[in-house]
């Protein structure tokens, strides 16, 4: 009998589907240094190569020799495929959907021959199947069934059940998904520049100052009620008495002498603007205001309770004041449906040059006196002071019922305009399993005031009704992310797991014989229990069932039809 040792190598093939260059670790000897990650690619085999000290011949009559791969705390197999008459064996991993392993796969010894022979070539059995295994720290796997990265445009970045498509449409069609918003909307695009998405097209979103990626932009439906958010027909000129435009209005009050405002039309990034140069001394004996705001008669109409907001883009580019502080304001204002001003109302406030960049107001619940609600820009003067102020300002906007702002929406001369929610949905097919799953995303949520309740979903599985769902969610008012589960109308308990909001937020919920985790941002395991899985027929992203919308951009999803292991789910979070 023939005793020999053998040494585990492994091999990486140059296959287009999992990475296009050639990486090799030829004996035990050399340190393993490369990486498999089969997340957004078509799993293909990962070889392993066995050296024995001289030739074999490996029988398979009875079985097939296999090497113990631990993934994730699952034992799958390394399966003997080639090399038998020569001293190199070739064992095959296939990963499986639902396979994670972020740490680092790990081999077993000794080869088990699992009633298969290997022989020297004088028909001897090997009588030493042991091996030291080699570091396989860096050899990682991810395999959900149903992946889409919103973020990095690489190959695979959408894979269902092991098939990669590289744009969201052909993804869509394969899963017999769909995305709808049966309006225009806005975005910016890697330059920064805003960019408007036609009906039913998804917005993949960008930071318009640094132009880094933000993911999939899904929004609530929403109306701006400020007519001419982008000033057509205001032309350029100089006023020295008060003025009205189409649907705005320039106001000077009494008690000011040497006033003059300039207009100058303009674009940057896409966006409309104008730069206003209010100048004036206040020979009063109180602050005076200079606004331009919109005409009262187009200002938006709110009762008692209504909630409102205002954004635009703004910023102070110079500014004189000499005998006083002048100040540059933006307000989300309320007033009677006289006009008459109703104090309160939140404001954004600058006292010199200030970059342009869009801003946001408090948001307001107006008084039972209200009668209506605009955005107004201004600048305030002291008794005594002389101001010479040049503000730029561009989309503006106001919006009902809500205490955080979405995407800018563009209105026309003497209309507002509304943009239609935005709806992704997935239904299940073969890459769901009912017994036994985890759900993984990614997400970015729009800051809002931390006195908002109910729940903003970030993806969700249900059947259509709402009586059968679990997923992941911001809960009570915004601070905790919670998992639901509801199985025949009963709710079997919710996990809550703090998220750091306003950031990237990386939460997952998995499930399995009754039992469940959540795990937010890589902190401590939530668990839970439930009785009975329930039946779900659709998976929704960034809302459920057309409400609990996230407002806000989605980075990742992945989906595995597999309980995932508490280790893995911390680490798929980080």
């Amino acid at each position: 009998m023939t005793s020999q040792k053998p040494v585990i190598a492994r091999r990486l093939k140059a296959d287009a589907a999992i990475q296009s260059n050639r990486l090799w670790v030829a004996s035990l000897t050399l340190a393993m240094t490369m990486l498999f990650f089969c997340g957004f690619a078509l799993a293909a085999p990962l070889p392993f190569t066995v050296n024995m000290s001289e030739a074999v011949n490996v029988d398979t009559s009875g079985g097939t020799p296999r090497i113990a791969v631990d993934v994730g705390g699952v034992t799958r197999y390394a399966e003997y495929t080639s090399g038998s008459g020569s001293s190199a064996l070739t064992f095959n991993y296939t990963p499986q959907a639902g396979d994670v392993d972020l740490d680092g796969v790990s081999l077993t010894s000794p080869l088990d021959l699992n009633g298969g022979t290997v022989t020297d070539l004088n028909g001897n059995a090997i009588s030493n199947l042991t091996f030291t295994p080699p570091n396989t720290a860096n050899v990682k796997v991810n395999y959900p069934s149903l992946g889409m990265d919103f973020v990095y445009d690489a190959d695979g970045r959408y894979t269902l059940n092991g098939t990669a498509y590289n744009d969201l449409s052909s993804f869509l069609t394969a899963a017999g998904g769909s995305f709808t918003r049966n309006s225009i909307a806005t975005y910016y695009d890697a330059a920064g520049t805003l960019q408007t998405a036609s009906a039913n097209t998804p917005r993949f979103d960008h930071d318009p100052v640094t132009h880094l990626a933000k993911g999939i932009l899904i929004e609530e439906s929403r109306t701006n009620y400020q007519k001419n958010s982008n000033f057509l027909g205001i032309g350029g000129g100089t006023y020295t008495a008060n003025q009205n435009f189409s649907n705005w209005s320039l106001q000077y009050p009494a008690g000011l002498t040497g006033q003059s405002t300039t207009i100058t039309p303009g674009a940057s990034n896409g966006i409309p603007f104008l730069d206003i140069r209010m100048q004036a001394t206040n020979s009063g004996a109180s602050t005076a205001y200079i606004t331009f705001a919109p005409l009262t008669a187009d200002s938006m109409t709110v009762v008692s309770g209504d909630k409102t907001i205002a954004s635009a883009w703004f910023g102070v580019t110079s500014y004189s004041s000499v005998g006083g502080a002048c100040g540059v304001y933006v307000q989300n204002r309320s007033m009677t449906a006289g006009g008459a001003f109703l104090p309160a109302s939140p404001v954004v406030s600058l006292s010199g040059v200030s970059a342009y960049q869009r801003r946001v107001t408090s948001s307001t619940t107006h008084a039972a006196t209200a009668g209506t609600a605009a955005l107004w820009s201004f600048i305030s003067m002291p008794a005594g002071a002389t101001c010479d102020i040049t503000y730029r300002i561009g989309s503006p906007q106001i919006e009902k019922g809500a205490t955080f702002e979405t995407s800018y929406i563009p209105t026309g001369v003497n209309v507002t305009a509304t943009r239609q929610a935005d709806a992704l949905s997935i239904p299940t097919g073969a890459w769901y399993n009912s017994s036994s799953g985890s759900l993984m995303a990614s997400s970015d949520v729009i800051p809002y005031d931390a006195s908002l309740s109910g729940a903003i979903s970030i993806a969700f599985f249900n059947d259509g009704t709402g009586n059968n769902q679990w997923g992941l969610r911001y809960d009570t008012g915004g601070t905790l992310t919670a998992s639901p589960f509801w199985n025949g109308g009963v709710n079997q308990t919710t996990l809550y797991t703090p998220p750091v909001l306003s950031a990237t937020n990386s939460t997952v919920h998995a499930l399995s014989l009754g039992t469940r985790s959540t795990v937010a941002n890589g902190g401590a395991v939530q668990s839970g229990t439930y009785s009975a899985s329930p039946t779900i027929t659709n998976l929704d992203i960034g809302r459920n069932l057309s409400t609990a919308y996230l407002n806000g951009w989605i980075k990742k999803l992945k989906y595995y039809p597999a309980r995932v292991s508490d280790t893995q789910l911390q680490l798929l979070t980080q």
